[in-house]
């Protein structure tokens, strides 16, 4: 009778260890569990979750040309001056109008006072 309580008592023992380890070792992992740092549970970087019907704003990066076609599309076809390349190309490329999309409407409007201003309205 005494070799079948030993085991029986080695397994508890040896539970009741584990599980105070383990808590232990969850509190001092900055409050990551074990399972996270191996990787099985991807830990969200926010918490903030998202509707799935709307689409963030990676949607708008989707397509390559989505800056050009939007402008082509507000504005129309615009043609510059070859004089006024630099002009377009310091306006396209590096303002914040033309480069973050929720101001592409305000680049368009840019652009299309670009093409009509008298430097770059000659042909």
């Amino acid at each position: 009778m005494m070799r079948v309580r030993f085991p029986v008592l080695l397994v508890l023992l040896a539970a009741a260890l584990l599980r105070s380890f383990g808590g232990r070792a969850e509190r001092q992992l900055d409050g990551r569990s074990l399972s996270e740092l191996i990787g099985r549970i991807p830990r969200t970087g926010t918490g903030v979750r998202q509707s799935r019907g709307q689409p963030g704003p990676e949607a708008h990066h989707q397509d390559p040309r989505y800056k050009e076609k939007l402008i082509i599309h507000l504005t129309g076809p615009l043609y510059f001056n070859p004089k006024c390349r630099k002009h377009f190309n310091r306006l396209y490329h590096n303002t914040r109008e033309c480069t973050v999309p929720a101001y592409y409407k305000r680049c368009a409007r840019l652009l299309t006072r670009l093409a009509s201003s008298p430097r770059c309205a000659e042909r």
